[in-house]
């Protein structure tokens, strides 16, 4: 899996070093979006450490940066709040981790937590705590990692639509160049050699930050893209993208400050795939203990899946989807309510499940990693409006607020205007009086404004006289537990009028 290397020996360096050239060559390895530590389909930790041993075999200054997305959600992310991720990563010695807002599926705090627990930086660099106005504990704002004579300085920026798709309440996103351009300074003053970025999606401030020689090199993963079969809407020859699971980038960097050209940096890369490479031994082992663990607490059989089954992001999250169905349904009858409400985000296992699959804990850890808890609210035929409004919003960007519902059935247009889709809403076959108060289930991560919808904030909630709370997940399990075999369907809830075109 080598490439063939783009450096010269180091025999060269010395004499380029003794003639008084400045020159420097330096090999990044990209990955990112590993959030399960075994998975077969697309290869994991274990095959990237060969990757990485491989690498840094060679003589020459090989730096390894993860792009994030990982720490959660995940079957055993459930757990331990993504943990094990941060201990694999210490055997793989990464330089520094961007912090993407997937790192935020379990809050503030557990981020924080998990930065004391890693051995290399963890880097943000326009996130502020809005208690202390700093950056929120343990993290940083830049890393500049030495390697040889190569000086690398890293950024990581988030997007702000962390704080309402999480809904976050400790921390603030900035965004302006300004703020950005500080600390590609700082890293210039201490001598960075090369300034690498990485962002959560393209936009015009990552053009300008090129525009003006403020980075160098940009890294960003983004699994969406090839799911709606697109490319990125952003090219620069530095601009390393990755768009596929398993895929790892391998990127040569030269330096040279003499440079007649405009950049002193020079790029080239390709990329690699992690399945099918041989699993490194050590890292194999530690991989399989904490699977093994898992194993024992998931392997409990629940009942019979008599249907196909698809729970890949596409479909949970532009149309509706038989899984969703099941969860809501299960949701309304638990709870006794009206109509239920559930983003398609919450659903992560991505997977094709085939007739007569025997579903176990482990299948439903997979799909539903979250901790949502279920709220029933007392809502308005307005704000349910509003919210069915907003889970439409973003189908075409294949966000997690995409809505299943049960109770009810939404006419829309996929084509139309952003808060402007929903032509029609029929709760128990009659339709929506705006003024009526319905009771909703859904999750409380919504009944507080996650993923936009700011609609149910306000909403009264019902006094539950249960000691516990249960977990959507525990809903569901129990659902299937109850019935022994399930067979969910698509019935025509959600009826997209481009669609039926």
């Amino acid at each position: 899996m080598l490439m063939p290397s783009l450096f010269v020996s180091a025999k060269e360096l010395d004499e380029s070093a003794a003639s008084g050239e400045k020159i420097k060559q330096a090999t990044i390895i990209f990955a990112a979006d590993l959030p399960l530590i075994d998975d077969e389909e697309i290869g994991d930790y274990a095959q990237l450490a060969t990757v990485l041993e491989e690498h840094r075999r060679l003589p020459k200054n090989t730096f390894f940066l993860f792009g994030g997305r990982s720490i959660g959600p995940s079957p055993m992310a459930v757990f331990d709040r993504g943990s094990h991720i941060i201990d694999i990563l210490n055997s793989l010695e990464p330089d520094a981790y961007s912090i993407a807002n997937r790192e935020f599926s379990y809050f503030e705090d557990e981020l924080s937590l998990r930065s004391f627990e890693a051995a290399f930086p963890m880097v943000s660099s326009n996130l502020i705590d809005v208690r202390t106005g700093n950056n929120l504990d343990g993290l940083v704002k830049s890393a500049l990692i030495h390697k040889g004579n190569f000086k690398l300085g890293v950024m990581s920026i988030l997007s702000e639509s962390v704080v309402e798709e999480y809904r976050l309440s400790r921390i603030s996103v900035e965004n302006s160049f300004e703020a950005i351009r500080r600390v590609a300074n700082d890293l210039r003053e201490r001598d960075a050699d090369v300034v690498v970025l990485f962002y959560p999606y393209a936009s015009e401030l990552i053009e300008q930050l090129y525009h003006e020689n403020v980075i160098d090199v940009s890294l960003s993963a983004d699994l969406n893209i090839s799911l709606l079969g697109e490319a990125s809407a952003f090219e620069h020859k530095n601009d390393i993208f990755l768009d596929e699971a398993g895929e790892v980038a391998v990127v040569e960097l030269t330096f040279n400050p003499d440079s007649q050209e405009k950049e002193a940096v020079s790029v080239e890369w390709n990329s690699i795939f992690l399945k099918g490479i041989t699993a490194d031994d050590k890292v194999a082992k530690q991989v399989a203990g904490y699977s093994d663990r898992l194993d024992r607490l998931l392997s409990q059989e629940l009942g019979v899946l008599t249907t196909p089954l698809d729970t890949r992001r596409l479909s949970v999250r532009t149309r509706e989807n038989a899984f969703g169905n099941f969860i809501v349904d299960a949701v309304r009858r638990y709870a006794g309510a009206n109509i239920s409400l559930v983003n398609g985000g919450v659903i992560r296992g991505g997977k094709l499940y085939s007739p007569y699959t025997v579903l176990t804990r482990r299948d439903i850890a997979l799909e539903l990693p979250f901790r949502g808890r279920l709220v029933v609210i007392e809502v308005s035929g307005q704000q349910i409006w509003q919210a069915i409004e907003n889970g439409l919003s973003a189908i075409e960007e294949v966000k997690g607020r995409f809505p299943h519902v049960s109770g009810m059935t939404v006419t829309y247009d996929s084509q139309g205007d952003p808060g402007h889709r929903v032509s029609d809403i029929q709760v128990d076959g009659q339709a929506i009086e705006l003024d009526k108060l319905y009771s909703l289930a859904t999750t409380d991560y919504q009944a507080q404004g996650g993923d936009g919808y700011s609609s149910l904030v306000a909403a009264r909630k019902y006094n539950d006289k249960r000691n516990v709370v249960p977990l959507v997940s525990d809903i569901v399990i129990n659902e299937i537990l109850v019935s022994g075999s399930i067979a969910p369907k698509v019935e025509k809830r959600l009826i997209d009028i481009s669609a039926e075109d």
